[in-house]
């Protein structure tokens, strides 16, 4: 029996004689339901806190005639589930969180009905954190509002669990997970993280705590990375009789040597030939060729455009870097090119990195905190964001505080320049240069105000 938001249920073994009908009723289990469901039947009950679970159960017809009557038209059948034991047993079933997105929702259009009301429903991330939600608002006269609201995603009793998204073969850690009990209660908790096959553990994959009310403890886990692999999996699962928890998070591990890419390109009709050579001392597991083969050189340019996807990273200048080839692809990749969605994406997480480099006076510094900001970068940024502004929205006042500040910098004979501290004396080739640069992104910067 298969039923969406319900587990699996087979019942095998039915007796079914010729020319007769037999009636099989069967109660699935609820899978994947974000609350706590009391399953009554009598006095065997017990108290299941159902939030997703993968199991299937195999019910047999003996089973079924050794339950209560009530149990074998309903409800009871949860008994037959795995893990349930006496009725003066509570347990929890763990919801496993693994959706963790940096921007939880971003929808750039959605109109309202007559009474400026309109419903969106999308799906909750499974961070335990306050999510910050802007929203602007314009009529067809020209009106505009604005506003924010936290939602605040939060549970009693939960796991942290935040390894290092890359490792190289071989790395040895020691890796913390914080288990907090907001409960009113301590409770004993049972830690456990499973096993996956690109790591071996360097101790116990399993731990046991006495965490206070209130209080957080460490969970610490050894293990070594044994194998490369593009995000595997880490899971870490706190069982505390009624209250539990479950994470997952993804680890990529390179093998500890040199990266070596060739390439070869060129045109045939009918038959050729490829020669693949791989150096001697290539490291197991990691030899990889891959043959494309394309009708003509228009389609090679469309599929080359998948390089150019970065997902933004690092420093001011490094995040400005890294995101504007995304902008590139939604500027010349074709309208239904699926591309375009990882595209936008990463250009507006890019676009929320780069905000948190403005300094107080306007400028962009490329560490932020107190970093000085930098003409060069801020000149920069400017140009970037007059780009990415016709993709999506972008705040006029941080574009309107980096230019007040690039025009307080000006000094009184036109140029702009930074003096470093080594510098004995101004580098004029190098003033010039800023200069120009710094005047052409001020130019564009108005140039795409002014545009209607």
């Amino acid at each position: 029996m298969e039923s969406p938001g319900f587990s699996n249920t087979e019942v095998v073994d039915i007796s079914v004689t010729a020319g007769s009908t037999v009636t099989v009723d069967v109660m699935l289990n609820v899978d994947s339901a974000n609350l706590t469901v009391e399953v009554t039947a009598g006095e065997d009950s017990s108290l299941i806190s159902t939030s997703s679970s993968a199991i299937s159960n195999n019910v047999t017809v003996t089973q079924i005639g050794y339950l209560p009557l009530m149990g074998r038209k309903a409800l009871e059948l949860m008994s037959l589930k795995p893990r349930i034991s006496d009725a003066n047993d509570e347990k929890s079933t763990p919801r496993l969180r693994q959706y963790f997105p940096e921007t939880l929702l971003w929808n750039p259009e959605l109109i309202t009905g007559h009474d400026g009301r309109a419903r969106l429903d999308f799906k909750l991330a499974d961070n335990i954190t306050t999510w910050k939600m802007y929203a602007v608002a314009t009529t067809k006269d020209g009106k505009v509002g604005l506003t924010d609201k936290n939602i605040t995603a939060f549970q009693s009793f939960f796991v942290d669990l935040d390894p290092p998204k890359f490792l190289t073969e071989g790395d040895e850690i020691s890796l913390p997970t914080q288990v907090r009990n907001y409960t009113d209660s301590v409770r004993k908790v049972d830690v456990s993280m499973d096993q996956g096959d690109w790591f071996s553990f360097l101790g116990s994959g399993q731990s046991t705590l006495n965490v206070a009310s209130g209080k957080t403890e460490n969970a610490v886990f050894g293990f070594k990375a044994i194998r490369t692999i593009k995000s595997g999996t880490q899971r870490v699962t706190a069982l505390a009789g009624d209250q539990s928890d479950s994470i997952e998070k993804p680890v990529t591990v390179f093998p500890n040597g040199q990266e070596i890419v060739r390439t070869d390109f060129r045109f045939f009709d009918g038959n050729d030939r490829f020669n693949i050579d791989f150096p001697d001392n290539t490291l197991p597991g990691t030899p990889q060729a891959e043959l494309k083969i394309y009708p003509n050189l228009r389609a090679h340019v469309a599929d080359a455009v998948d390089g150019l996807l970065r997902r933004p990273y690092g420093s001011g200048e490094q995040t400005v870097s890294s995101t504007y080839p995304n902008l590139m692809i939604l500027r010349f990749a074709p309208a239904d090119a699926p591309i375009r969605v990882k595209a936008l994406r990463n250009l507006q997480k890019g676009y929320e990195r780069l905000i948190g480099y403005q300094m107080p006076d306007g400028g962009i510094s490329y560490w932020g905190g107190r970093d000085a900001s930098d003409l060069a970068l801020t000149a920069y940024t400017l140009r970037f964001l007059k780009d990415a502004a016709d993709f999506i929205l972008v705040d006029k006042q941080i574009k309107e505080r980096a230019e007040k500040w690039l025009v307080s910098r000006q000094r009184l004979d036109g140029s702009w320049y930074t003096h470093y501290s080594w510098e004995k004396s101004e580098d004029r080739q190098r003033a010039k240069m800023l200069t120009t640069y710094i005047t052409h992104s001020l130019a564009m910067a108005n140039r795409a105000a002014a545009s209607p």
